[in-house]
């Protein structure tokens, strides 16, 4: 006879194991939309509104290196893969090329590289890549990445440059020696720039006064107002060589938001807080006008968190910072890691998509402009136009000739020939001819006045051609270029 603890035993075990499997099966979830008022600045900074509508029908990809799985999204915008086990994956967005990306979380070669097995990472910049760990960022998105397909990384931060020093043709001869060689053989660049630019405001050696740092400041502001200039250049020449490339701009976290830095500037520690965040957004923003940019957002990211875990000094990450580096870009690319415990990730990615932008108040003058082209055929160019209407008035005034009107512009003057009793019979007989045309098609500033009317109808044809030119020119605002950022 069996014993019955046995039984129970068996059952418990299978039971563990049962809810141990469900605990693993994770899901990957996100909504894909319009951006309409394009106010999403990064894949931290960003919401759906009540002027967003969601993008359905869009090719959702999960992949993993060696699997693939499809679906698209559904009238809401959204998918779901469900059943995900732990492991590394990248969620790939197919959308057409026309949609701009305003959340920058939408790279275009990575998950090209991805499908190809292999993927070449390059990175360029400042110390943040470099100093706080012996494993820094770029070695763990790395690290990332190889979990899936093969990865190399040509690591080529240096300590201390400034954005001066990797411009083209810069006396370090940095982008012409390092840059031009890798950038052909690489898949992702990624750049940490611009905290060092700052160092020309700084005393020689500790302690810092922070008074003395905004003199210094107000003494030599140009220094500022070239560091975002200096990075589009910078970011622009890469994509001339390579418009292939992932370009990966890290937006560095508030630095204000720490001890370190409370020790620096004392009670001042809230306003410098609020002044590096205001810095810090509008250099998001500004980089983020580039075409095809992606933002490894830690401001977005961390937000007000008080940045003492992942700091090894004032500015530069320690291990547990640089993962964070590697982590945040890795999501915002599309990589989930799903690991014991964590039961899944949503995404939100946003896009400006042209054929969706709904027809604003614009429209109506639009239509107007539209009928005063259709004026403009009837109406015509100075030859068609003009030479109907003075046929008109040839067949009421004899002493007009045809082939005096037909003529071409300077038949102003043989017009002027005309008495004026003659001159206002005919612009009468003009305008009674040609109302079903002008009249209902050109606006109230291209119609004569009533003092004008003994002017020739060359002259009226004139004013009506320019009014005309002023409608054709004048630009609408129907459609506008994303971009999102920084």
């Amino acid at each position: 006879m069996r014993n019955p603890d046995h039984k129970i035993i068996l059952m418990t075990m299978a039971m563990i194991i049962i809810i141990s499997s469900s605990a693993l099966a994770a899901t990957i979830t996100g909504t894909i939309y319009h951006d309409a008022d394009q106010n999403s600045r990064s894949h931290y900074d960003q919401t759906i509104d009540d002027q967003d509508v969601p993008l359905p029908g869009i090719r959702i990809h999960l992949l993993n290196g060696t699997t693939e799985q499809i679906l698209e999204t559904d009238n809401n915008g959204s998918f779901l893969f469900d059943d995900i086990e732990a492991g590394t994956y990248f969620v790939e967005v197919e959308v057409s090329p026309d949609h701009v990306c305003t959340s920058h979380d939408h790279p275009i070669r990575t998950p090209q590289a991805i499908h190809e097995g292999a993927i070449r990472i390059f990175t360029i910049g400042d110390s943040i890549g470099v100093i706080g760990s012996d494993h820094p960022y770029p070695e763990r998105l790395a690290d990332h990445f190889s979990q899936m397909i093969d990865a190399t990384l040509n690591n080529q931060a240096i300590g201390g440059t400034k954005t001066t020093d990797w411009l083209p043709g810069a006396p370090t001869g940095y982008f012409e020696d390092i840059v031009i060689p890798a950038l052909p053989d690489s898949d992702i660049v990624t750049i940490t720039l611009g905290g060092n630019d700052f160092a020309v405001y700084l005393p020689p050696s500790p302690p810092y006064d922070p008074w003395q740092i905004f003199l210094n400041f107000l003494q030599n502001p140009e220094y500022v107002f070239e560091i975002l200039p200096n990075i589009k250049t910078i970011i622009s020449a890469m994509q001339e060589i390579n418009p292939n490339c992932d370009v990966i701009f890290v937006v560095y976290p508030n630095y204000a938001n720490s001890t370190a830095w409370s020790d620096i500037v004392g009670p001042l520690q809230p306003l410098v807080s609020w002044g590096m965040n205001l810095l810090l957004s509008f250099a998001r923003w500004s980089i983020g006008q580039v075409d095809d940019i992606v933002l490894s957002d830690m401001l977005g990211a961390l937000g007000d968190t008080w940045l003492d875990p992942y700091l090894f000094d004032q500015i530069h990450p320690n291990d547990a910072g640089h993962q964070l580096f590697a982590d945040v870009m890795f999501n915002t690319l599309g990589g989930v890691v799903i690991e014991p415990g964590k039961l899944g990730e949503d995404r939100l990615v946003g896009f400006y998509a042209p054929d969706l932008v709904p027809v604003d108040d614009d429209t109506a003058d639009d239509d107007s402009a539209a009928d005063d082209d259709t004026a403009d055929d009837d109406t015509a160019d100075d030859d068609t136009a003009d030479d109907d209407t003075a046929d008109d008035d040839s067949a009421d005034d004899d002493t007009i000739d045809d082939d005096t009107v037909i003529d071409d512009d300077t038949s102003i003057d043989d017009d002027t020939s005309v008495d004026d009793d003659t001159a206002d019979d005919d612009d009468t007989a003009s305008d009674d001819d040609s109302a079903a045309d002008d009249d209902s098609a050109i606006d109230d500033d291209s119609a004569p006045d009533d003092d004008s009317t003994s002017d020739d109808d060359a002259s009226d044809d004139e004013s009506s051609d320019d009014d005309m030119t002023d409608d054709d020119a004048e630009p609408t605002n129907s459609g506008n270029n994303g971009g999102c950022g920084c």
